[in-house]
């Protein structure tokens, strides 16, 4: 073909190549902190080259020797330049020699400047400088590629590669640390190219140039500029960086506020927050500037200074629902700075801004009223505690009306909280000790009876008995008797309420008796507790009626303890006669009742052990007592539920002796005591309760569970046969679920490790099971069989290498090969499961079988009686017969390295990799390096 020709037909995919640079470039993402740290921009990649391209070179080489300065010379020059730089690139893509792409790449270089001296001043040379700054850039040479891209910025300001030069210009004038330059470069893309990808990127570094500069304010408006963006993308707003945003580009806006941040530290701080934005409207970002400035200040301890910025955000947005975020912020400011003076007026303006009732509360969501309610709660009751500590020092009734007036308010807003009752109780204090005694007497009287039972209730209605003292002493004489009616009914109250309190009156025999008749308990077991009391009453039958009595009131009360003892009490008054042993009898089992009733409270209270303790205690003072069984029942499942397992094992043995003839709690005895047993480790003892609960099962499912967890429970005792007796059972029985059977499968070949030949059949039999399994395989089974499978392959290894290749060489090489198809096959078994960990060591094997048989060819024995030029020429056809049994274990071992590029990378790819390097250390026994071209640093 002619030369002309050729080189027409070359020249058209080179101008193609040279006008679509941009065009082939990859599409445009968007740029992140990331990117900017970890990616340098890079020049777009070639496609590899093809031999044609190779070719090619030599044929523009020799046009170019021959040829000077005729039509398709100056296409022909750039071409050979442009297929030179692509097979350098694709030479340190390969890793290729170094000096080879490296001389390659310096003529690339020279024909690039041979091109600019021979047409300089072409309209597109723009290209060619671009190309050359690439070349420059790959050789390492930056000074000469900015030099390029500084020409394509003064001759060719238009260029279609403008923004991308400038953006390469700022990133190396920024490594070089000349902070004024790389800002007039990425300064060129952000007033000039705003559609351009690297558009926010050039941004983001230009406010770090300025920054570099201290150039502050100009920082902040280039990076409020860029939180603009973010802000109209719908990216951040008020409450911070939307879940949506990728990490990278949440790191990217991250890094944005935190040079903001140390942007105004420089300045004066927040007040320079207010000058940014004096002129512009409302920045939905703005409070994340606000508290990432604070947090700044905070990380350096400046807590002060943290403070008075989230203060600043609360008087200057009074109505935004994060103020009252702030004001805490500022709030623990103060507290870890220690600045004590502040503290409290901090909580008392908190207070006052955002409480309950106040413009901004009613103006709120319920939802962010809740988020404001915790700190409410808090603030409120330290000032209240506060006041209240200062007035015990100062003895001042004005120092005690403050801390009930916040007492008072916590109330007000607050009053079904937890802690209301001791506050109720603390508010009653502190109008006493104002001497506001009416208002002091309603409230102890609140705090007693009016919420459930606290750790202040009994001290309150006590305290309020002394109330009504002081003033039935002070009342005027047509008051004095109502207020005796009601202390006498708060008596009475107080009494039923807090019995076994010193203070408690008592109540005769008679109307103890009447008074339980008609059902009134309280004043039933106050006057006979006054009888009990009296120790001047002797007669025996009125002491007996009234402990009766008390007892059958107080357990009506549900005062189980005091019911008990006097139950007990009760039983003593009575003599020993035949006539009395039904009433006895009775009294007993209510005495029983008591104790029980007692656990039932510590048990509701969650106090399991005390509860435990008294369903036990039936045991002593009860023991004929109908209810025992069940309370010693109830006491081992709350041992069972304190993991108390050896009590509650105890308990339960202790009650088949005691009780071998109750059938009602039969099956919950073995049950719970095959968890006991299972929880100390008894694994036999479980399974044969396990075996006597199977008996009560109710559902195929139930029989199958337990005949599963008894398999188990002799699995953990080390009942290998009992255990593979079950297993195999199991199997049989049940092929649902199927995970369970290929589980049974798997265990029982545990149990075979030292019976090879059972475990050979089990494992082949856990194989076949898997295999039907269709759609119900899982990564699990497919796990337990390619473990399975690879046991079974490792022996085809041995038997393949037992072969020695000894005269008759074809005889003994023909069975060789016999046994390494079926090694192959056996790991070709392995990796049809796709089990990365197997597959790894399955490949590696494969490999190594091919190269065990080449090794063996090589070191095969030779004919007796050959000449030196017969062993020769028998030791070539040794080679040429190993050698493709030598390439197919590079082959395979090449496949296993390649495995890293998915993530993939163990003991066995790294055999592989040894092996390659042995075999051939030129590729794989060297140290690849690789330069970046641009390193992006801030």
């Amino acid at each position: 073909m002619p030369l002309k020709i050729i080189i027409l037909i070359l020249i058209f995919p080179t101008i193609a190549a040279c006008y679509n640079i941009k065009n082939d470039s990859p599409e445009e993402k968007e740029l992140t902190v990331k990117d900017l740290s970890s990616h340098p921009i890079e020049f777009p990649k070639t496609e590899s080259i093809s031999p044609k391209r190779l070719n090619a070179i030599k044929y523009y080489q020799s046009y170019l020797q021959k040829t000077e300065f005729k039509t398709h010379y100056a296409e022909a020059l750039r071409r050979v330049a442009d297929l030179e730089l692509e097979i350098s690139e694709e030479q340190k893509n390969e890793a290729s020699d170094e000096r080879s792409r490296e001389a390659i790449m310096l003529s690339s270089i020279e024909h690039y400047k041979t091109y600019l001296r021979t047409y300089a001043g072409h309209e597109k040379n723009d290209l060619i400088y671009y190309q050359l700054a690439k070349a420059y850039s790959l050789t390492g040479d930056i000074q000469n590629a900015l030099n390029a891209m500084n020409k394509i910025v003064t001759d060719y300001p238009k260029s279609r590669h403008i923004d991308e030069v400038q953006f390469r210009r700022g990133e190396i004038f920024f490594v070089w640390q000349n902070y004024q330059q790389a800002e007039d470069a990425y300064k060129n893309i952000v007033l000039k190219h705003t559609q351009s990808p690297f558009y926010e990127k050039a941004l983001y570094k230009l406010g770090w140039s300025q920054f570099k500069q201290s150039h502050y304010m100009k920082a902040l408006e280039t990076y409020v500029s860029l939180l603009d963006i973010k802000e109209k993308e719908e990216k951040i707003n008020q409450y911070g960086i939307k879940n949506s945003v990728s990490k990278s580009e949440k790191d990217f806006i991250i890094d944005s506020l935190r040079v903001t941040s140390l942007s105004l530290s420089y300045l004066d701080g927040y007040k320079s927050i207010e000058s940014l934005f004096s002129q512009k409207k409302n920045k939905i970002y703005e409070p994340l500037i606000y508290q990432q400035l604070g947090q700044l200040y905070t990380n350096k301890a400046r807590y002060e200074d943290a403070a008075n910025t989230y203060m600043e955000f609360t008087k200057k947005h009074p109505n935004n629902i994060l103020s009252p975020d702030f004001h805490n912020l500022a709030l623990q400011a103060y507290i870890d700075g220690g600045i004590k003076h502040k503290i409290l007026n901090s909580k008392i303006t908190y207070v006052k801004h955002y409480g309950i009732n106040t413009l901004f509360w009613k103006q709120q969501k319920p939802a962010d009223q809740n988020k404001i309610r915790p700190y409410l709660v808090q603030h409120i009751r330290d000032i209240g505690q506060h006041f209240h500590a200062l007035a015990r020092k100062s003895k001042k009734t004005t120092d005690f009306r403050v801390a009930a007036n916040w007492y008072q308010k916590y109330l007000i807003f607050f009053p079904k909280n937890q802690d209301s009752p001791y506050i109720n109780f603390l508010l009653a204090e502190s109008y006493y000790d104002a001497r506001l005694y009416s208002a002091a007497l309603t409230e102890y009287e609140k705090s007693a009876y009016q919420y459930p039972t606290h750790s202040k209730s009994a001290e309150a209605a006590y305290a309020a008995l002394l109330t009504y003292n002081i003033l039935i002493k002070s009342a005027k004489p047509i008051d004095k008797e109502k207020l005796k009616q009601q202390e006498l009914a708060s008596s009475i109250r107080f009494s039923n309420s807090f019995p076994t309190n010193k203070h408690a009156a008592a109540v005769t025999t008679k109307t103890a008796e009447k008074l339980l008749q008609v059902n009134n308990y309280q004043l039933a077991s106050e006057f006979s507790k006054r009888i009990i009391d009296n120790k001047k009453i002797k007669k025996t039958d009125l002491r007996r009626t009234a402990w009766i009595v008390y007892a059958h009131a107080q357990f009506e009360l549900k005062q189980y303890a005091l019911a008990e003892n006097a139950y007990k009490t009760a039983i003593r008054y009575f003599p020993k006669q035949q006539k009395n042993k039904q009433l006895i009898a009775q009294l007993t089992d209510k005495l029983a009742a008591s104790i029980y009733k007692q656990a039932e409270l510590f048990k509701a209270k969650n106090e399991n052990k005390t509860a435990a303790y008294h369903f036990l205690r039936i045991r002593q003072a009860a023991p004929a007592s109908s209810i025992r069984a069940t309370a010693e029942y109830d006491a081992a499942t709350l041992y069972i539920q304190m993991k108390n397992w050896k009590t509650a094992i105890k308990i339960l043995e202790n009650f088949r002796r005691s009780f071998p003839k109750h059938k009602k709690y039969k099956q919950g005895i073995s049950s719970k005591l095959a968890l006991s047993y299972t929880q100390t480790k008894k694994f036999d003892k479980a399974a044969k309760e396990i075996a006597i609960l199977s008996k009560y099962a109710k559902t195929p499912e139930d029989r199958q569970q337990l005949l599963w967890d008894a398999a188990e429970m002799y699995d953990k005792a080390n009942h290998k046969n009992k255990a593979i007796n079950l297993y195999q059972q199991y199997i049989k029985k049940y092929k649902h679920p199927f995970n369970q059977m290929i589980e049974a499968y798997y265990r029982i070949t545990k149990h075979y490790k030292n019976n090879y030949k059972q475990r050979i059949k089990w494992l082949k039999k856990l194989i076949a099971a898997e295999k039907k399994g269709g759609k119900q395989r899982n990564d699990r089974s497919k796990y337990l069989a390619a473990s399975a499978a690879f046991e079974l392959a490792q022996p085809t290894i041995k038997r393949f290498k037992q072969v020695k290749l000894n005269i008759p060489l074809k005889k003994n090489l023909r069975i060789k090969k016999s046994r390494m198809k079926a090694a192959v096959k056996a790991y070709k078994t392995v990796l049809s499961y796709n089990i990365a960990e197997f597959s790894t060591a399955s490949t590696y094997h494969m490999g190594e079988i091919y190269n065990h048989l080449a090794q063996s060819l090589m070191d095969s024995q030779r004919p007796k009686n050959l000449s030196s030029d017969e062993l020769e020429q028998y030791d070539i056809l040794l080679e040429e017969q190993a050698y493709p049994f030598e390439e197919k274990s590079i082959s395979i071992h090449s496949a296993n390295i390649k495995r890293t590029k998915q993530g993939i990378y163990d003991k066995w790819i790294k055999k592989s990799m040894n092996v390659l390097a042995k075999i051939q250390p030129v590729r794989y026994a060297k140290q690849e390096r690789i330069e970046p071209y641009v390193l992006t640093t801030h």
